[in-house]
């Protein structure tokens, strides 16, 4: 079966922006959507108050590139708070349990994550926020936090940037079209805001060779 690896992580602004992409090819019969936490942050991060200012206007432009909505709880109190935690292990576990536990949950729990951090400018690090994402999935809470227990979300994001090193790839997002013929990269960043275009250059992709 051809597959789309998507290198991602739940708190980055640039995955926030092609996540409307990702939903369509998601879609697309014959290709199967495997998803690699990538870790960008790859230790519990609290940012000055510079850098949460840059990263306020790059999320405005991502707004305006894509579409994709940006809230008041984020932008008034998430952002500028100095308690904003950032930390890919915690989130990545989330959308590897909810995964374990149900067909393209995963995905679903990144999309959930991602409007709780964008849009209701939630602590997505906060098990209690993830449990009741999960649960808003449909999703049963017991089995939820437990396979949350049971997540190597650490080993998962090495693995991860072990790909990434042998497809001489770097950055989030990054997306790899696998087919018989070998590993096309396709980047989802051309398509901001035209899921249509993306869906048509992976399918294009599919008999193009990387490695």
């Amino acid at each position: 079966m051809n597959r789309l690896h998507y290198f991602y992580d739940p708190q980055c602004g640039w995955c926030y922006a092609v996540a409307p992409l990702i939903k369509a090819a998601a879609d697309l019969p014959g290709v199967q959507l495997t998803l690699h936490g990538g870790g960008l942050w790859p230790r519990p991060t609290l940012l000055p108050r510079e850098t949460r200012e840059r990263i306020r206007i790059l999320d405005e432009k991502v707004s305006e590139l894509t579409g994709q909505p940006l809230g008041q709880a984020y932008l008034e109190e998430l952002l500028p708070s100095d308690g904003m935690l950032l930390d890919s292990a915690p989130t990545t576990a989330a959308v590897l349990a909810a995964g374990s536990l149900q067909p393209g949950a995963d995905l679903r729990m990144l999309r959930a994550l991602q409007t709780a951090h964008y849009v209701e400018g939630a602590h997505t690090t906060d098990q209690a926020v993830q449990l009741r994402l999960a649960v808003g999935l449909g999703l049963d809470a017991k089995a939820f936090m437990s396979a949350l227990d049971l997540t190597q979300a650490k080993a998962h994001i090495a693995q991860s940037q072990t790909l990434m090193q042998r497809f001489g790839v770097q950055g989030f997002p990054t997306t790899l079209v696998e087919s018989r013929k070998g590993f096309t990269l396709v980047p989802a960043q051309e398509w901001f805001g035209k899921p249509e275009g993306f869906v048509a250059a992976i399918q294009s992709a599919l008999g193009e060779r990387l490695h």
